[in-house]
């Protein structure tokens, strides 16, 4: 799922820009294909190229207009064999999608505001307009992927698919870890607790009183993400929030404000925006509880003694994480921790090994001194949800910089020989979709060398 969303804020940022961008320049807009159901205007082109411009993106060969137009005749393919194969919109990662998008603007254009100046549209209408577009682009790459998932390779395919590769090609992977970790949260004293309190019910006077909601995120949230966003979380179900979090949510009619609510993060106030089927989008603002130095060292006494009797062999990390551990994500593994960071070019998504850049620094630290087998001394760090912690971690292996090889790296290698499968498979399922579907396409166009010859009939 956060593949085929990266995918399609990408698609998405290269195929929105200026909403009246014809209109604008007084340009005359006209159809230069028809793929099915759907039409690609002039004005499409356009509005991508200039997108294509401003991020820096432009390709450095051949007709840009032509590639673009052939990078969309792809997409309107797939939408309409989306439709054809009855495939349902995936509500939350629409948007999810359009909630990227809308903080992208925000963040270009320096506020909310200047964003509905330059679009002459309120942001309600905007997010009306952006989320149609992204609902096709959405649909068209669930299409793409329910088409590449169907291929597989085996064990033989990864030993053939690497036997072939050019052994100058091969990746060089950087140093890798993979570790175990015991986690405790250092618990916040009753005045601790209070004084959080008291500072979210000024707040929320503050609110009844007149003053934005949003801004008062920006200026006081805890939850540093979506404080960006004026404390908005975006639209999603219920069960993707803890139960208290979601039951005050449950309980608010568009606009209202709760009282305080406490979950495992902290505590909350939140106003509902808006509702639509099972999901719902919120703001928040979040105010997390100090916690004492005294409270603290505690819970490094508590990690000292657990050490200590892992280092003398009375209880196995492995089991102590079992009994002791607070990481919900780690505990039940042992405390070995899973590389769940999707983004860049992580290629160890999903796997228990990490190299360096994605490791959180503070326990890169820790980590970096050890030797295999050998356990940290407790130290303070941050969960996920950047909330303080206490750890102390084990390194279960150290793997040094290498030339991938099919012993250490099969999973990598078998991704990429899979991605590469795939890729060839659904140029195969295109070269035969173009054949069926209806496609015209302008003779303005038709002198385009396509990469694909089946375009023009």
């Amino acid at each position: 799922m956060r593949k085929l969303l990266k995918v399609v804020l990408t698609l998405f940022l290269l195929a929105t820009s200026f909403m009246s961008f014809a209109q604008q320049k007084g340009l005359v807009d006209y159809i230069v294909a028809v793929v099915g159901k759907d039409i690609i205007l002039s004005s499409d082109i356009d509005q991508r190229l200039l997108m294509m411009k401003q991020s820096g993106e432009l390709p450095t060969n051949g007709d840009v207009k032509c590639q673009i137009l052939e990078q969309m005749l792809t997409e309107k393919l797939l939408l309409n064999q989306a439709r054809i194969d009855s495939l349902k919109i995936n509500q939350m990662g629409v948007e999810g999608a359009l909630q990227d998008r809308m903080d992208r603007l925000v963040a270009t254009m320096g506020s909310m505001k200047a964003v509905e100046e330059m679009y002459k549209k309120t942001a309600y209408q905007i997010r009306q307009e952006l989320r149609e577009t992204i609902k096709d682009q959405y649909l068209a790459q669930q299409e793409r992927s329910s088409i590449m998932e169907k291929v597989t390779v085996t064990p033989t395919d990864v030993q053939k698919f690497f036997g072939k590769l050019p052994k100058d090609s091969l990746p060089l992977l950087p140093d890798q870890y993979i570790f175990r970790q015991i986690v405790l949260y250092p618990p916040a004293g009753s005045n601790a607790k209070l004084e959080a309190k008291d500072k979210l019910l000024s707040i929320r006077e503050r609110i009844l009183k007149g003053e934005k909601f949003s801004n008062l995120a920006i200026l006081y949230s805890q939850d540093i993400e979506s404080a960006k966003r004026g404390g908005e979380l975006g639209f999603a179900p219920a069960k993707n929030y803890v139960k208290p979090f979601a039951d005050a949510c449950a309980n608010l009619k568009e606009g209202q404000v709760s009282n305080i609510v406490e979950s495992e993060y902290g505590f909350h106030i939140i106003q509902m925006i808006e509702r639509k089927g099972d999901l719902f989008n919120a703001r928040h603002i979040l105010i997390k509880p100090d916690f004492s130095a005294e409270h603290k060292m505690q819970v490094i006494n508590k990690l000292d003694s657990i050490a200590n009797l892992i280092r003398k062999d009375s209880i196995s990390f492995e089991n102590a994480a079992l009994r002791f551990s607070e990481d919900k994500n780690s505990r039940l593994n042992g405390g070995l921790v899973v590389n769940m960071v999707p983004y860049g070019s992580n290629m160890n998504y999903n796997t228990t090994k990490f190299d360096k850049d994605y490791i959180n620094p503070k326990d890169y630290y820790s980590i970096s001194s050890l030797k295999e087998g050998q356990i940290s001394q407790p130290y303070e760090s941050v969960d996920d949800a950047q909330q303080s912690v206490v750890k102390i971690t084990k390194i279960e292996k150290f793997i040094p910089s290498h030339v991938a090889n099919l012993k250490d790296d099969f999973k990598l290698i078998q991704d990429i020989a899979l991605q590469k499968k795939q890729e060839e498979y659904f140029e195969k399922w295109l070269d035969e979709a173009i054949l069926r579907m209806y496609i015209r396409i302008d003779t303005s166009y038709v002198k385009c060398d396509f990469r694909k010859k089946g375009w023009i009939k």
